[in-house]
Parts: structure tokens; sequence; C-alpha cells
């Protein structure tokens, strides 16, 4: 973990940073890591670079120290340098003022020519972060949101596509699943709970209901059951699962109403699955990176850990992390295909 002195600079001198260190700087700036000092304001300004203007990070870096020393009236103290995405070069400046952060960036289109729209600008204003071009005017609540990689065209597509297919295909067996579950135990036939989204935004994901309708109000006295390490809930033979419900987790049909969050946007097919955000208490700040991406109905853990206990959570998280890196459409159908045998054999099915 990278430390920050009182004055609100990092003790060692780091002019490039990897995508993890660029978050931990922002958000101990930030005071969000625990025992870490909370600088009263600081900028991030973010670079989108176009084909044309991919070069090495130590050109980019160069070419700014080259600015410092041309240009006195422009930002001359500690400043930290490194990617957020393959094509996103953030520079973090401690201290530094929302006037010092929109004139900084002015130099940096000049001297370096690239686009003023290719280059944002982040300043905290207390629990805050605001972005903008020319007009900061929207609020970014979250430092996540720097890192978020935004869903290609084709991956939105395919979602629609996919889910509008999926729910006609299984109309049918949702009207016979509610009828079982309405039948056979009380309470509502579907169960909503809120799951950390891209970004860390919270949204509400949709499940059919397969426990008893007060399983949420007595999950404390199961706790010493929880098989999972991290920020998961696990028990193989949960006593909170009603007989019907057993048997739409063994065939997974119990997942099918989330291709209705798949057609509002706040999933996809393939991602990291959502966890809740009462759960979600991650015990790395790296483990954020699960949300630059938007969260999915299966992914590499579904195909590869499901119902594996010898896995751990950071296992888990690092699957994760591996698809966030190689996301795309290959992939995506891949995991697909591989989700498939893995749901008939019920591999892993509580």
């Amino acid at each position: 973990m990278i430390q920050l002195q009182k004055n609100g600079l990092l003790e060692r001198p780091i002019s490039r940073l990897n995508s993890r260190e660029v978050r931990a700087t922002i958000e101990q700036l930030k005071g969000t890591s625990a025992g870490e000092f909370e600088a009263e304001e600081f900028a991030v300004i973010v670079i989108d670079f176009e084909s044309r203007y991919q070069r090495a990070l130590d050109i980019v870096v160069d070419e700014i120290d080259r600015l410092d020393n041309l240009l006195v009236a422009t930002w001359a103290h500690e400043k930290y340098v490194g990617w957020i995405s393959r094509n996103r070069i953030a520079i973090v400046l401690p201290n530094a003022s929302a006037m010092d952060a929109w004139q900084y960036k002015s130099q940096i289109s000049e001297h370096c020519e690239i686009d003023p729209a290719h280059i944002g600008v982040f300043v905290r204003y207390a629990d805050r972060i605001v972005i903008g071009h020319d007009n900061p005017a929207t609020v970014v609540p979250s430092v996540d949101e720097l890192f978020v990689k935004r869903s290609p065209t084709w991956k939105r597509l395919f979602d629609i596509f996919g889910a509008l297919t999926g729910l006609f295909i299984a109309a049918p067996i949702f009207l016979i699943a509610i009828a079982l579950i309405k039948l056979t135990s009380r309470g509502p036939a579907f169960f909503r709970q809120e799951r950390v989204g891209v970004g860390g935004r919270t949204f509400l994901m949709y499940k059919l209901r397969t426990m008893v309708d007060d399983a949420e109000s007595v999950r404390s006295d199961l706790a010493e059951q929880n098989e999972s390490d991290g920020c998961a809930f696990k028990i193989t033979k949960d006593p909170r699962v009603t007989f019907v419900g057993n048997i739409l987790r063994k065939t997974s049909l119990d997942e099918l109403p989330q291709l209705i969050n798949v057609l509002r946007g706040e999933m996809s097919l393939v991602g990291p699955r959502p966890l809740p955000r009462n759960d979600w208490q991650p015990a790395e700040l790296w483990y954020q990176g699960r949300h630059d991406v938007t969260p999915g109905m299966t992914c590499t853990w579904q195909v590869v850990g499901r119902g594996n206990t010898n896995i751990s959570f950071e296992e888990w998280v690092l699957m994760d992390l591996e698809y966030v890196e190689t996301v795309g459409f290959w992939t995506d159908l891949k995991l697909l295909f591989r989700t498939i045998p893995a749901v008939l054999t019920q591999r892993g099915a509580a």
C-alpha cells in the first residue's frame, strides 16, 4: 500500500503508476482507505488516447516533464502519472485546486497537441468529484467512475437480443415457476436485492424466490455456517431454501429474471457476478476492479469455480479481473457456451 504523508504527498516520488497504484493513490487522497491521510483538495486529469494518439507512457511522462520546465505557471509540484486502461492515462495532482487543474489541462493540450475534448478533469470537492471538459457540471459520486470501461456497442446489442430471446423462450417456464412458488410457500414469487454494479453504483437485482419469506432476517443465525472466506455468503445445504427453490437453484432457473436487469442495462449477459451491497466489504482495494465493467449473469467463476469451496474469494476476484482485462466478443461467446454444460450438469448447484 502506498503511504501518504501529512502534507498529502506520497512518501516516495512515483512518476509512473500501474492502474492499481493509480486507484490506491486517489482513494488515499480521498481518505476512503482506512487510516490514510485525506487531502483537502486534489485533481485528476484523464487523457483519452485515440489510435493516432497511442504512445508509450514514458513518452507522455517526458512530455509532461518538459512542459513543466517550459511553463513556470503550470503545475510544477509533485504529480503521478499512470494508466487507467489501455487507452486512458491519469495524471494525479495532490493539493491541486480546480483552477490549477483547468490551467494545466490547457497547457497539456497545447504542448502535447491533444484535442481538449479528449482531456477530462476530475476535481475533488468535499466527498465529491466533478468531471467535465469546458464546463464541469456532472457530479460523479465515486472515484470508481474513473476506472469504468465503456461498454462496446456490440455488447449492448448482444445483451438486448439475448435478453429478449431468453425472456420469450422462458415465458412458459416463468409462469409455471411462479405458480409453484406461490402454491408451496408464503411470500412473493420474485426476490429483489440491492447489489453492487458498475462503478460501485447499486441496483435492484431480480430472482425467483427460492428461500422462505423471512430468509434475510434469520441469515445472521447461520453466519457460522458460511463457506465463503470473502464478501459472499454461501452455504451448500442452506436450510432456508424451499423444496421448489432447490429445484430452481439446481437448474439455475431462479436466475432468469435477471434478463430484466440485462434489458435495463444494469447487468450484462456476461460479466462479474454482482454481490449484495451489505456483503461488499472488500479486504483489498484492488478488489474494486471487478466493478470496472457491467456485472453479468455468468462469468469465469460460474464455469470454473462454481461450487468449488477450495477456490478462495481472492481467486474468484482474480478471475473477474482477468475477464475485465480481456473482455471481447469471442470471450463472451465462449463463456456463454461454457455456461450451458455447467448448468445442464448442475455443477456446483446448491
